[in-house]
């Protein structure tokens, strides 16, 4: 085999087994909110969660909201900031929250396992 050859399927190879384990990583990592446990509890979260899904109760199933929060391929950091920046906020239990951090709480709460 040319070495070419060898470097491109090997590259093919790894990129094969690497790209699955990313996207479920980045699913993972969108169903958690992690920037809002340095402020709040688990069940804190969960109670926001489930006041998100009483504000939009259309939005009440976990593959609907994991759909949205796919939509964008930016990284959880930046859609974030992008929802402050263009005002794509919401009060929950008086706490201001952008709508990307809304579904997360809300796609925790219908995720959870006891």
């Amino acid at each position: 085999m040319k070495r070419l050859n060898f470097i491109l399927l090997s590259s093919l190879a790894a990129a094969t087994v690497a790209l699955p384990t990313i996207w479920i990583s980045r699913e993972h990592n969108l169903k958690f909110p992690h920037h809002l446990t340095y402020i709040w509890g688990r069940e804190t979260l969960l109670w926001i969660g489930e006041d998100y899904l009483r504000l939009f109760p259309n939005e009440n199933d976990a593959d609907y909201l994991l759909k949205l929060l796919l939509e964008k391929r930016f990284s959880i950091d930046n859609i974030i900031e992008e929802d402050y920046k263009a005002g794509k906020t919401l009060v929950l239990n008086g706490w201001v929250l952008s709508i990307t951090e809304g579904r997360q709480c809300a796609l925790f709460s219908l995720t959870r396992t006891y």
